[in-house]
Parts: C-alpha cells; sequence; structure tokens
C-alpha cells in the first residue's frame, strides 16, 4: 500500500500508488506502452530484462502481471549466461511463480553446461532442485554426467558443487568422463578419481578413460591414471596386462598418432612394448612421426 517511484530511462518519474496491477499498468502506459494482454506484459517484462531495468521487471513480476512460463525461460537463459544480478533477481520470483507440474531443470541444466559452478551453488541452495536430477538432455542421466561430458574451464567446479549436495559418480556412466579427458580436461578426471568411490570397482572404467587419453594425446590424464591404479595396457580389473586386449592397447594409439610423451608415460608404468592386436600389428607397426624412433629407442623390435 506504499507509495513507490518508478525511474525512467529520461530521467522521468513516475509515482505509483495502490494496488500493484493499476499502479503497473499506469506507470507502463506514462513510459508510452499501451499494450495489456498477457503475450504483450511478457513482452515488456523480457525487454526490461534485457535493458537492465531490474525495478521495472519486478514491477511486473509482483504485480503478477508475467507468465510463469516468461519468467522461467528468461530464469533459464540467465542461467545460462551467467549473468549474476538476473539470477539473483529471478530466482526468489521464479520459484515463487512455478509453471504447472513439476519444476523443470533447465535453469540448473543451463548453468551446469556452461560451468557456472557459483551458479549452480546458489540454485542448489536455493531449494527446489536436486543436484541428482536428470537434465534433460539426450545421453546423459544426471546434471554430474552433464557437467563431466562437457569439459572445459569450470567444468571441474561444478562437478564439486554437484558432489557438495549428493550427487554420485555412481550414477555417471565412464563415458562423460571419457568425453572430458578427449575433450582434454583433466580437473574433471581429478574429480572422478578422488571422489568415485572405490578403486577397486572402477578398474575396468579406468581403462577405458585411458584408451581416450591415448586417443586424444593427453599425457597429464594418462599419468593421473596411471597413478590411481589403470591397467597401461587397457585391461580389466580380472584380465590385465597383454592377454587384455581387445582390438589394441593406449600405446598403439599413442603411437598411431605420433604421440611420444603419452607413449612414453605408459612405457614407464610398464605396458607391453610389442603386444600384437587383433589385427597382427604392434604399436611399432602402427607408429608414426617420431613415436617410430622412439618406440625403437626403446626396445621395439616388430
Amino acid at each position: 500500500g506504499e507509495e513507490a517511484v518508478l525511474e525512467c530511462g529520461d530521467g522521468d518519474r513516475v509515482v505509483l500508488r495502490p494496488t500493484r496491477r493499476a499502479a503497473a499498468r499506469a506507470a507502463l502506459r506514462a513510459l508510452g506502452y499501451r499494450g495489456g494482454g498477457a503475450a504483450e506484459w511478457d513482452g515488456w517484462f523480457i525487454e526490461a530484462l534485457r535493458d537492465g531495468a531490474l525495478d521495472a521487471a519486478a514491477l511486473l513480476v509482483d504485480a503478477g502481471m508475467v507468465s510463469p512460463e516468461a519468467l522461467w525461460t528468461q530464469w533459464s537463459k540467465a542461467c545460462g549466461a551467467g549473468d549474476l544480478d538476473p539470477v539473483l533477481f529471478l530466482t526468489p520470483r521464479a520459484l515463487a511463480h512455478p509453471p504447472p507440474g513439476p519444476l523443470p531443470v533447465q535453469p540448473l541444466a543451463n548453468a551446469v553446461a556452461a560451468g557456472h559452478a557459483d551458479l549452480v551453488a546458489h540454485l542448489l541452495a536455493r531449494g527446489g532442485f536436486s543436484a541428482d536430477a536428470a537434465p534433460g538432455v539426450p545421453g546423459c542421466a544426471s546434471m554430474l554426467a552433464l557437467a563431466a561430458s562437457q569439459g572445459g574451464p569450470g567444468a571441474a567446479a561444478v562437478c564439486g558443487a554437484l558432489v557438495d549436495r549428493g550427487a554420485s559418480w555412481a550414477a555417471v556412466d565412464v563415458k562423460h568422463v571419457a568425453a572430458a579427458v578427449r575433450n582434454g580436461d583433466v580437473d574433471v578426471l581429478q574429480r572422478y578419481l578422488v571422489q568415485g568411490g572405490p578403486r577397486e570397482d572402477r578398474l575396468d572404467d579406468f581403462g577405458v578413460i585411458l584408451h581416450a587419453a591415448a586417443c586424444r594425446g593427453n599425457a597429464a590424464a594418462a599419468a593421473a591414471l596411471l597413478a590411481a591404479g589403470a591397467d597401461p595396457d587397457g585391461g580389466s580389473a580380472t584380465t590385465r596386462g597383454a592377454a587384455a586386449l581387445r582390438w589394441h592397447t593406449p600405446l598403439m594409439s599413442a603411437a598411431a598418432a605420433g604421440d611420444v610423451p603419452v607413449c612414453r608415460v605408459l612405457l614407464d608404468a610398464g605396458a607391453a612394448l610389442n603386444a600384437v592386436d587383433f589385427y597382427g600389428k604392434t604399436a611399432l607397426g602402427r607408429a608414426a612421426g617420431a613415436a617410430v624412433d622412439f618406440l625403437r629407442e626403446r626396445g621395439a623390435t616388430q
């Protein structure tokens, strides 16, 4: 019931008096807006957000003139863009005006995918979202899987924020961690190695990720996996060493790429130098570039 003042872009001031809805309509019309239907108010709200006019946006929301769909759509976009001020402004208002049915997870999923760890922590702390929720992204069963598969700046911190709120690596398919490694992200891998559960339960997964590291020349990831107990030949928990060959070893992949640093890491960890793959080829037989001379120096004979 108190008076409020809306500051206009041209320096004019509009005094608002109760009721809020009537005041909002009067104020916006005084600014030159002549609409009045639901779609028009949503459009005005979106324009106010785009211009950074949060006071005007608040006026519309608090007067009940913005649809929940428009409110949640803009909230989701702000979360993905990492725009802190709009997110802080929209979070309590969106949660107070939910759309019909189950709460959409798109705001959290957008923040996770974009690597905005602070926003992820904020959204989880505000309630309404589960750290283990399915993000609605094909192939990703959980928010943690989405964060891992994205890799890149902020991904590891997002994984940490999700785990702190109860997310579990047990629900993450190893392919998502391997995707992070292929994208050159060692930090996500380190989170997985530290927080992912008992080492002996994950040796098969270590082999899958080691192959990914070798294929993409990620020597740091290969070293971290080997230090955690991965078989240098990519075997499983029960079949280790050259006898575990399926198609090829990580060393063969690294050699084929001419990647000396990865070859060195693998050989120093005990990788089989002269193992033969399904097609009868060895690492030297597959080697390219500088890897050829390097493998010969290390004693490769075939």
